[in-house]
């Protein structure tokens, strides 16, 4: 497959999944949209296995499961109806699906593309697609909001360049626990910035994760160093 296929994909699927998210959050409740992306990393442990052949431990599969039952809780808990399936949320599955299959993407991706080529593509084939679905309802920004949009696409490729970064250092299984907080640092900026207060559940939830996925990053932090030693040793016995 070439270099500009894998792109061309890549930006495909950035395309799907943000159109599913953006349609999920306009016809179910946020938290009802929350809760299923929730699934995205348990996706991404499984993608990794399968089509990277990283070796998942039981630890990360355990960290992974243990995080997706306590934010689902989080969630359940403040909802006071029930959360019934409805045909609906596929579309927040299918996001989460497709946000994970770009994880994979852009592991093996970086093995021979440039960082900076890859978020070049990305954006793009996104804007160039998603101008085709814009056109019919298009409506010039104010002066703000386009200062709003230029930042968005700021802190978004900022977001891209940083998961580079750690996919370069770390198999994607062993960050996939991380994605959860993303709710955790959400609920933190909502109280700076709007002075949104965060319930007990959210509480509870930073005590739970928070300690949880500084112990996996310890864990693997050690196999790595590890590894490099091991390595090191072997070339230091070569070399004699």
């Amino acid at each position: 497959i070439s270099s500009f296929s894998l792109n061309f994909w890549r930006g495909i699927l950035g395309l799907l999944s943000f159109y599913l998210y953006t349609y999920s959050l306009i016809h179910l409740k946020l938290a009802e949209v929350v809760a299923i992306s929730w699934t995205c990393p348990m996706f991404t442990v499984l993608l990794s296995h399968f089509f990277l052949k990283e070796q998942v431990s039981p630890l990360r599969y355990f960290t992974t499961l243990i995080g997706l039952f306590t934010m689902s809780a989080i969630v359940f808990v403040d909802n006071s109806t029930s959360f019934s399936i409805k045909l609906l949320y596929f579309a927040p599955i299918g996001a989460s699906l497709l946000f994970a299959a770009q994880d994979v993407l852009i592991k093996k991706m970086l093995f021979s593309e440039d960082k900076f080529v890859m978020l070049f593509y990305y954006s793009l084939i996104i804007c160039v697609f998603a101008s085709l679905s814009a056109y019919p309802v298009w409506k010039t920004p104010t002066i703000v909001e386009l200062l709003l949009l230029i930042l968005l696409g700021v802190f978004t490729n900022l977001q891209q360049l940083c998961l580079f970064s750690a996919y370069c250092d770390v198999e994607i299984s062993a960050l996939a626990t991380f994605k959860y907080l993303e709710f955790i640092l959400s609920s933190t900026m909502g109280f700076l910035v709007f002075s949104e207060i965060p319930s007990k559940n959210i509480i509870i939830g930073v005590i739970v994760i928070v300690p949880m996925g500084l112990y996996l990053a310890r864990c693997e932090n050690k196999k790595k160093n590890s590894k490099s030693r091991e390595k090191n040793l072997c070339d230091y016995q070569s070399c004699r």
